[in-house]
Order: structure tokens, then sequence, then C-alpha cells
């Protein structure tokens, strides 16, 4: 509601109101009438602001604004490279939060909306795509090897984020990671280079940009997704791993993760034996089979949030997307948040920050 005062004749609308106090002159931050027995605000025009454009920039709280319902999304990671009949990997969405945030006229919110991961090439030896920018960066695509045709790493989205001007972080939406390249012979499938969705948030609100997905390590191939930007932290890592022991000798196979936690047996393709702790097992971050043990292995651990993807390993073969971004919602500031949906799902989609101002106090 508005508030009005008749002036020479005629209704101005009033856009302030002052009051002395202590011999200074104060500004109201809000105005209550009371009407058919009920208290209602005035000065005050609710309203809702979206802003689309990438980058860091601030927005004044309206007069009269108590509260804002924030909806704040992070961007997409972009689309793999393809190779011949072999589609690229689509990269996921930046992960959506909403929520209500209890704000003061008068005050500036800062915020920084990210941009979405490139889409990657083709081609022997081309270049990873671009991840995207923002609060946290996202992580480059990985390049492919010098010959032959093959798909480069989609770039991570970047992480959005929403704060007091100079004070606290009140939301970081993480950004989703890039597909993986496709290779032409050993393939993982089209769901195996799709990044995935990650709607988790972590207690911290320290950046952590995504990391680069990896080259392709032979002449020909696939490259790795980048990892989407966001905040610090672990997911667990789920994968499976043919390992072979050829001639009886002993094979390490390293992961780039933060740590194994378990690895079993799925299928087991020798002869020989395969004991844990004998002919298979693992140390540190690497998996390792020795004796003649050859078999297809389950992988267990924790990897960290927006690493980037991997090369498959074989000749011309697919890259694995990376891993999407953490978000953080500051639990001082907000009680009750929700994920939503991200309308525009499209591959390299920017971020976006919506803001609906509420006069309740």
């Amino acid at each position: 509601m508005t508030l009005h005062v008749k002036e020479s004749g005629n209704w101005e609308q009033v856009d302030e109101v002052h009051i002395k106090k202590d011999g200074y002159w104060k500004r109201v931050k809000e105005v209550y009438i009371k009407k058919n027995g009920q208290w209602e605000t005035v000065l005050y025009a609710d309203g809702t602001t979206t802003i689309t454009a990438t980058g860091a920039g601030t927005i004044d709280v309206p007069h009269g604004v108590f509260k804002a319902r924030i909806t704040i999304e992070g961007a997409n990671g972009g689309k793999g490279g393809y190779d011949g009949n072999g589609q690229g990997g689509d990269g996921a969405s930046g992960t959506v939060i909403s929520a209500v945030i209890p704000v003061d006229p008068f005050t500036t919110l800062s915020y920084n909306i990210a941009s979405g991961g490139a889409n990657g090439t083709s081609g022997g030896g081309a270049s990873g795509a671009s991840g995207g920018t923002g609060y946290a960066n996202g992580g480059n695509g990985g390049a492919t090897g010098p010959y032959g045709w093959s798909g480069t790493g989609g770039g991570g989205g970047g992480a959005s984020s929403v704060g007091l001007d100079g004070g606290d972080v009140y939301i970081v939406a993480g950004g989703g990671a890039g597909g993986g390249g496709s290779g032409n012979q050993a393939s993982i499938g089209k769901s195996g280079r799709d990044a995935k969705d990650l709607n988790k948030v972590n207690s911290s609100s320290t950046a952590e940009d995504g990391k680069n997905g990896t080259d392709c390590e032979t002449a020909d191939g696939g490259a790795g997704g980048g990892g989407g930007g966001g905040v610090i932290g672990d997911v667990d890592f789920v994968t499976t791993l043919n390992m072979d022991s050829w001639g009886y000798g002993y094979k390490e196979y390293p992961l780039a993760i933060k740590n194994i936690s378990e690895v079993r047996i799925l299928e087991k393709r020798s002869a020989s034996a395969c004991t844990f702790g004998y002919s298979y097992g693992f140390t540190g971050t690497t998996a390792w089979v020795n004796h003649g043990c050859r078999g297809n292995f389950k992988i267990e651990g924790n990897e960290q949030a927006g690493k980037g993807g991997a090369y498959m390993g074989s000749y011309d073969s697919d890259g694995y997307p990376g891993q999407s971004g953490y978000s953080y919602v500051n639990p001082d500031i907000i009680t009750n948040y929700s994920y939503v949906d991200k309308a525009d799902t499209s591959n390299g989609a920017d971020g976006k920050l919506t803001i609906t101002w509420l006069p309740e106090k």
C-alpha cells in the first residue's frame, strides 16, 4: 500500500517519511495505519526483481520490505563433443535453491550470477571447452588426443551467490558439471557420459572452483568434462573398473579421488583366484591387482565435489563427465529452504536470480 497526502488540492504519493528525534531528522523505515481494526503497512509496493545478466552486482532493498523470497540458480555445464555417431554427454543443470530471508529497508544485497560452461568441440588435438565464471568458476573440459577425431569435454558451470553487500553470504547455488566427450570404440554409453545434478549443500561458504577434465591420454579419444563450481566438500564416489594382472604381475590403477573405502570384485575373468588383500586391493587412492587376478571391480570412496571427469583409459574411448559443485545455505540466516527444478536445462545455460519483495516483519 502506498501513502498519499493532499497538497494544493492534489493528491501526491509519499515516497519517504522523516521524524525529528533528539534534534535530528531520521528517515522512517515503515509507517502503519489502522484500517477496519487491522494494522496495514504503507510506503510499500510489492514486486519481483529478476536478474539474468551474468557477473557481480548489487541491488537496494526497497522501503517497506522486511523479507524477500530468493530463488537463485547455478549455471549449467556444457555438452561434451561428439565422435562419429557418438553423442557427447549432456551437461548437468546448476542447483536451484529457494528461501525466504530477512532484509532491512535501505540495505543492499550483492550477487554474482554465474555463466554456463561452453560446449565441447571435436577433432584431433582439440582444446577442451571453457568453464563458466561466477562466485566459483567451473572447470575446463579436457582436450582430445592429437590424432583422429573425438570429442572434448564440456566446461563446468559456475556457481551463483547472493548475500548482504560487504557482509554474510546467504546462498551459493552450485554449478553443473560438463559432459564427457565421445570416442568411437570403447564406449561407456550416452548415459555414462552425461553429467549428473548435485542437489546438496555443505556447511562452508568457501568458494571452490571446479577442476579441469582430464585430457585424452592416448593418440585418439574423448576427454573428461569439467567440474562445476561451488563450495568445498566431499561427495560419495562409486565406479566400476576393469583391472588385469597379466603375466601374474602387480598392476596399479590410480584414481584421482580423495580416498578409496572399498574394492570388491563383481565379475572374475581369470582362472587365477581373486582374493582381497592378496591378489587385489587398494592403498590410499590406488586400486591394484596381482598374481594373475583379472576382472571387473566395484570401487567406492569419496571424491571432491566439482572434480573434473577422467579419460576412460583405452584407445579411442569416451571421457567421463565431471562432478557438479556443492551449494551452501547460511544456517544463521535461513532456517528453511527448498530445491527447485531448473526451468532451462539446456547445455551451458547461465544462472539467474529472482527476488520477490515481501512486506512482512
